[in-house]
């Protein structure tokens, strides 16, 4: 699956640290806090593996959770059951993906899921 880098809202830190516990249980690592938004094509969404869930706590929804890699990193794409983006992935991984490799909005990134 590909992806074009896009910007997100600023709120996916506040989101990551509140379900860091949960997150690291099911990916296997401590999720950086921050993602990096992928807009993908509206078919990709479809074929995505249903993955694991995280129950809504607090103000925020729950999640499905899908392992992926990017660029080699063990990452996981998060797709929140609130949010106002369309056809964007979330991808956490144990470092900030968008510093590590430079990526800027427009960048197109393989996820391999």
């Amino acid at each position: 699956m590909k992806g074009i880098v896009v910007p997100g809202f600023k709120e996916a830190s506040d989101y990551v640290k509140l379900y860091s516990d949960k997150l690291a249980k099911l990916t296997g690592f401590k999720p950086f806090p921050g993602t990096l938004n992928l807009e993908v094509e509206a078919s990709e969404l479809d074929k995505l593996p249903e993955g694991r869930y995280i129950r809504p706590e607090g103000k925020y929804g729950g999640a499905r959770v899908i392992a992926c890699s990017v660029f080699g990193i063990q990452s996981a794409i998060v797709i929140p059951d609130k949010t106002r983006h369309e056809n964007v992935v979330e991808v956490i991984a144990p470092i900030s993906l968008r510093d590590a490799f430079e990526l800027k909005d427009g960048d197109e990134v393989g996820l391999d899921v």
